[in-house]
């Protein structure tokens, strides 16, 4: 269902940093997903966690940029913009990041033209997008399977995201796919079993679990092969 504010939107930056305002730019996916049965936010204070600085270390060498759309004093959108640096492939790129939003053209308008005068002040060339906040995390908008609920890692957003973003001159750049691989399909596909008994019986390959009595030296392992 569109949503009208029904009264003028403000645009306010809000920093991270500070306990209240984390929560602030956090709360929004949690009330939207009410009205969305597919939609799981997950956990609140995971989502706290991922923009709050002094506990990501991502933040330590890029600076973001964090707004939120308020109307009669509640928050009904936010966006948030990553200086430009953080693709290797498109520097000169700023990236646009945690996109939630009521189905308001007023609204969504007006966090773009937010983000977007931020991005030139930064000096960015051009705008990509969603990296919540890169590509170790959920990344795009979802334009198909809404009545799936999404995976873990996986954002979830409404069908009306996608006009707005288009709209607004917002193209396609790349697309990603989520799959579902059953137990019991795996099983029934001779092909997959085959390959699978012949990496195990690969003299070069051992398949062991993780020693968590030895956890640092695990965890560089397990770093070094994700890299």
């Amino acid at each position: 269902m569109r949503t009208r504010t029904g009264s003028p939107v403000e645009i306010v930056e809000v920093f991270p940093a500070r306990r209240r305002e984390r929560r602030l730019f956090a709360e929004l996916p949690f009330r939207l997903a009410r009205h969305w049965e597919a939609w799981q936010p997950g956990v609140r204070r995971l989502h706290e966690d991922l923009i709050d600085p002094g506990r990501n270390p991502f933040w330590r060498r890029r600076r973001g940029s964090f707004f939120v759309a308020l109307a009669e004093g509640r928050v009904v959108g936010r966006l948030a913009l990553v200086d430009p640096g953080s693709l290797p492939e498109r520097p000169h790129d700023a990236v646009l990041a945690f996109p939630d939003f009521a189905d308001d053209d007023g609204v969504v308008g007006a966090l773009l033209e937010a983000v977007e005068a931020r991005a030139l002040e930064r000096g960015a060339r051009g705008l990509v997008g969603p990296l919540n906040p890169n590509i170790h995390h959920d990344v795009g908008i979802l334009v198909s399977g809404h009545e799936r609920r999404n995976a873990v890692l996986m954002g979830y957003q409404p069908p009306y995201y996608q006009g707005h973003f288009e709209a607004r001159g917002f193209e396609r750049l790349a697309d990603f796919e989520a799959w579902a691989l059953w137990r019991e399909a795996f099983q029934a596909q001779d092909r997959l079993l085959r390959l699978a008994r012949r990496v195990e019986r690969h003299p070069a390959l051992r398949i062991r679990p993780a020693d968590l009595g030895r956890f640092e030296r695990e965890l560089q392992i397990f770093f070094r092969l994700y890299s």
